[in-house]
């Protein structure tokens, strides 16, 4: 698409109106013409700008020309080692039993107001309940189940089929609170691999709104078993709804493109490591410590298109992932003895803060190393360089 859009550059608006005069094109068709300069004009502009990935392939290209070293295909390798990627429904949900209330027991439960939530359930609507919802109702059976329990005269029948109700539903509680986080669609999209790495401008290194978000649900949801939560809706309906609306900045995989960004911001800068421990491994850039003109072009290039381009960009992406990485760290700890193998193989490979290959420690090792590759070439040149740390 691009080189389409290319060819069609350098033809400004007023040029390409003349072309159309020249070819006889009707007066009508010339702000016709004129829009769609205009679109291509800007979708140009879109494409060159903001591009972190441009940013590195000029580092290292220059970075490559002036070592006389070979560059390698370091894009494909790291796409190759994004695995694995969020696994399907199948993979990633828990089965949890349809336990319900028999008739006998459910004409029982007048008194104890759950009727109007059982009937919920068993309407078109409670059938196809999302994740979320199903959570929020199965909180809301427990706690009316142990409050009938409490209130219960002396009928020990009830009060077993309950007891056995109960110990069911709270067993599984966990299972639902799986499938409404870790199971979940929002969860699917959100750390969905498919998409482009972040921009510069969409990286801050502050909380971003989807961080902020899944914080307010996984919040939500752990208030909700707690009793804790501060909405004074009765409706599981209602409690799921506003936790829903926290989820609506995961819509847009940044779980994913930040995971794929710190990949592919380390995989550049170990990039640059290879080249430049290469190069320095077989010849020297200066003699007897002096410097030499390549390595002014080295420097002119570290700091043009490393330093002021987009170190500071990775250093964001590190504070983002760190941002990421501590509320689903809290998530994972509480189902400890529970999940898919799926979603444990996801998490382990690209979120778990203790495994050496977690992105965030690739990236911060590749930025030591640069570091000091940087350091022992100039101090071979006698020179001093700062602005790397």
């Amino acid at each position: 698409m691009k080189k389409v859009l290319k060819r069609f550059a350098p033809l400004t608006v007023p040029r390409l109106l003349v072309v159309s005069r020249l070819l006889g094109c009707p007066g009508v068709l010339r702000p016709i013409i004129r829009l769609i300069v205009v679109t291509i004009t800007i979708c140009l502009a879109g494409c060159a700008s903001d591009s972190i990935e441009q940013d590195y392939d000029e580092y290292l290209t220059r970075l490559a020309r002036v070592l006389d070293q070979d560059p390698s295909d370091w894009k494909k390798s790291v796409l190759m080692g994004l695995k694995p990627i969020y696994p399907s429904a199948k993979g990633r949900r828990l089965l949890v039993s349809d336990t319900r209330v028999g008739v006998f027991d459910f004409l029982a439960l007048h008194d104890c107001e759950l009727m109007q939530l059982i009937s919920e359930r068993n309407t078109s609507l409670g059938r196809v309940m999302s994740e979320t919802a199903r959570f929020h109702y199965e909180v809301m059976i427990l706690s009316g189940i142990r409050r009938c329990l409490a209130e219960l005269d002396d009928d020990p029948e009830l009060e077993e089929a309950l007891q056995q109700i109960r110990d069911i539903k709270q067993v599984e509680l966990s299972r639902h609170w799986w499938n409404a986080t870790w199971g979940s669609d929002a969860f699917d999209r959100f750390f969905a691999l498919s998409q482009p790495t972040l921009s510069k401008k969409a990286v801050s290194g502050y909380e971003t709104p989807a961080i902020v978000s899944l914080e307010r649900y996984l919040l939500l949801l752990n208030e909700h078993v707690t009793g804790t939560q501060s909405s004074q809706a009765t409706s599981y309906l209602d409690v799921a709804s506003e936790a829903e609306r926290a989820l609506k900045d995961l819509e847009f995989h940044y779980g994913g493109r930040l995971i794929k960004s710190v990949s592919m911001g380390a995989g550049a800068i170990n990039e640059a490591n290879r080249l430049l421990r290469t190069r320095l491994e077989s010849r020297p850039i200066c003699i007897n410590q002096k410097p030499s003109r390549q390595a002014e072009i080295l420097r002119n290039v570290l700091t043009k298109y490393y330093v002021l381009s987009f170190q500071p960009h990775l250093s964001a992406l590190d504070k983002e992932m760190s941002q990421l990485v501590r509320p689903l760290s809290s998530l994972n700890a509480r189902f400890s003895e529970l999940g898919t193998p799926a979603v444990r193989g996801f998490y382990g490979a690209h979120l778990d803060v203790n495994q050496s290959y977690f992105p965030q420690h690739q990236l911060k090792r590749a930025l030591q190393e640069h570091a000091e590759l940087w350091s022992d070439l100039f101090a071979s040149c006698g020179m001093q360089i700062g602005g790397m740390n």
